[in-house]
């Protein structure tokens, strides 16, 4: 998850709904957002075409907590024996993990947050 409640940026990458407002009035920290990847790979996509995608879409995040739904694997003969869309899988991978999308995090001011800093932040507004 990426948390930018520091950050202004203004675009419309979010797939999901706005919800913080809600959940914060019960004490349940959600996400305010929820965005990702297509799953499954169109005809004539490359890594390079769903970076380029992917930094678009990290700088177009809206302040607040973002959902980046992924799946990133390490691509084995066993993800290919069941898998039909593993080549994908392992993009996603080399995403987060490569130094340009790292760059552009950092640039923007974005903060890569998991589930255990929301239940902490949870915890901390319970009453």
């Amino acid at each position: 998850m990426a948390d930018r409640r520091h950050a202004h940026s203004a675009g419309t990458a979010e797939a999901g709904r706005h919800q913080g407002e809600t959940s914060g009035r019960s004490g349940i920290v959600l996400p305010d957002y929820v965005t990702g990847f297509d799953f499954r790979m169109a005809v004539g996509d490359t890594y390079e075409l769903m970076k380029a995608e992917g930094i678009r879409m990290i700088r177009d995040l809206r302040p607040g907590v973002t959902e980046w739904i992924a799946h990133p694997s390490v691509v084995t003969d066993e993800l290919k024996a069941f898998h039909e869309q593993w080549e994908k899988r392992g993009w996603e991978r080399a995403f987060w993990n490569d130094v340009q999308v790292k760059a552009v995090l950092a640039g923007e001011k974005i903060h890569m947050i998991g589930w255990k800093d929301l239940q902490q932040l949870q915890t901390g507004l319970s009453p």
